[in-house]
């Protein structure tokens, strides 16, 4: 699998980028319930504080990941990493709890990155290199969102305002480098895009499948912890150690492995292979056989989610043409956002209502149902990559 040279230097930079900024929000995310504190706020404000971003999230990403159809890949990142920069200095010197409240919203209305990134490395590689570039940005991205809580913590004794400070520093080279050396041109198109509903329409169905997918991922992570805490008596260090090797294994996973699996399969039986594991380890974790059984079924939690998101991304970028590329990825990372504002609070309620394990038997139900509609929504649309025939790119 070759790349030219500019292609190698394009996906660098571009896995940098993901890099950067996951980093600063793997430092910001872990250190907010403790710095909110400062200003009387409540466990209960805290999730309001993560339900503001993933709000916005679901809102704004696909009129602005759009934008980067119409304006070009470039700018639109710059917009959203300056925005991280902006709210990050906002929450380090904010007088109130109102304003970071307000810079979340701000930040997570303007930041659509991560579509923005796989739609610009999409753009630039050809459909046989997609499925590597892909795992390289998300593995890129894992690498930085498991780094990211460790230097928080290592900044922790500075002060939460430095600790704040230092990823919009980051954002700031981020930005630099963004500027300095990506090509707006390669985002630029002749045509004009279609409109956000004509978007949604052809995008509907990986909206649904992103939602189900990440609702049971979000109700994992929302209740991991009190899960190992009254079974297992684990404390914060058990529940950073667990979760960071599912970050790792993934990066790794996505770097080295997955693209393999769907140039050797498609991404049709890749998706499948994926959902069919997360499955099973949602299942384990419900039956509760022991804590090295619930280590196991994080592990292959982890290769499942690995397997799904690079075939899940790299069929939607072989599925739509450049002109509304922006907007597909999006709407996926609009489907996470609610999966997001709806599994939290859901996983919370079965686990403190129902029983402990509950919340796993419904995020096992709704990969479930998200593998079913998978395979009747496609089955009839995708052809494995391997049988020589290309996948169809739809224009509106």
């Amino acid at each position: 699998m070759v790349y030219s040279k500019s292609g190698r230097f394009v996906l660098g930079a571009l896995a940098l980028t993901a890099f950067l900024d996951s980093v600063g929000f793997g430092i910001v995310i872990p250190l907010l319930p403790f710095y909110i504190q400062k200003f009387g706020a409540t466990a209960l404000e805290f999730g309001l504080v993560v339900s503001v971003y993933s709000l916005a999230q679901l809102l704004f990403t696909p009129y602005v990941s759009r934008l980067s159809d119409i304006r070009g890949r470039k700018s639109v990142l710059s917009l959203g990493v300056t925005s991280e920069v902006l709210g990050y200095l906002l929450i380090a010197f904010s007088p109130f709890f109102l304003l970071i409240l307000l810079a979340r919203f701000i930040t997570g209305a303007l930041n659509s990155n991560l579509p923005v990134i796989y739609s610009y490395v999409t753009d630039v590689t050809a459909q046989e290199q997609r499925a590597r570039a892909v795992g390289l940005i998300g593995a890129s991205f894992g690498l930085g969102f498991v780094l990211g809580p460790f230097i928080g913590g290592t900044l922790a004794p500075l002060g939460y305002r430095v600790a704040f400070v230092v990823p919009a520093m980051l954002s700031l080279i981020n930005l630099l480098f963004i500027t300095i050396f990506l090509n707006n041109k390669v985002g630029e198109l002749l045509v004009k895009p279609p409109t956000m509903l004509k978007s949604f329409r052809a995008s509907r169905k990986f909206f649904f499948i992103f939602f189900g997918t990440y609702l049971g991922f979000s109700i994992l992570q929302g209740t991991l912890a009190y899960y190992g805490q009254i079974l297992y008596g684990w404390g914060p260090i058990q529940v950073g150690i667990a979760l960071g090797l599912v970050g790792i294994e993934q990066a790794i996973l996505q770097s080295i492995v997955a693209y393999r699996v769907v140039n050797k399969l498609g991404e049709y039986v890749t998706t499948v292979i994926g959902l069919v594991l997360s499955i099973l380890s949602y299942l384990l974790i419900f039956l509760g056989f022991s804590e090295n059984i619930l280590y196991l079924s994080l592990a292959l939690f982890a290769l499942g989610n690995g397997l799904f998101q690079n075939a899940a991304l790299t069929l939607i970028s072989k599925t739509f043409s450049k002109e509304m590329r922006g907007a597909s990825f999006g709407f996926s990372q609009s489907a996470t956002a609610l999966a997001t504002l709806i599994g939290f609070p859901l996983g919370d309620f079965f686990l403190q209502y129902v029983s402990v394990n509950s919340e796993y038997a419904i995020s096992a139900v709704a990969a479930f149902i998200t593998l079913v509609y998978f395979y009747f929504a496609f089955k009839a649309d995708f052809l494995p990559a391997g049988d020589g025939s290309p996948h169809p790119e739809m224009h509106l």
